[in-house]
């Protein structure tokens, strides 16, 4: 073999590593989730703009954990509904608050095997791809 066939076997052996961890990595954080599951309602407070071309907004929510105010945001598909002060479930690992995911679409739910409410099927007609 030569040096450039070693190269790119080496850089698609090196890229096919780290997309395992990614995968890997995204698997623990739902396996934690999972495992320690807290839903919790949050209230959407603002809409900004991600800053990247594209069809994405950041949603900021507010929700209660433990009786402590807490804020955060995710990226959702844009919208043109006003969905300010519409409330929307957060699914939390309760022994790490920093890992949470907003549930939005019905992939969001299914990832946790949990059913999508009909009180939010509204969103599915506000945030379409």
């Amino acid at each position: 073999m030569n040096i450039n066939k070693i190269t790119v076997l080496l850089i698609l052996a090196s890229f096919a590593m780290i997309l395992f961890f990614i995968k890997y990595e995204t698997d623990n954080e739902n396996t934690a989730i999972k495992k320690h599951l807290k839903i919790i309602p949050s209230i959407i407070t603002k809409i900004e703009p991600t800053g990247y071309r594209g069809g994405s907004i950041n949603l900021h929510v507010k929700y209660y954990l433990n009786e402590i105010v807490k804020e955060d945001y995710f990226m959702v598909p844009k919208t043109n509904c006003n969905v300010i002060g519409r409330t929307i479930p957060i699914i939390i690992d309760s022994t790490n608050a920093n890992n949470a995911e907003l549930l939005l679409m019905p992939d969001d739910f299914a990832k946790f095997e949990i059913a999508f409410p009909d009180s939010l099927f509204w969103t599915i007609n506000c945030f379409k791809l």
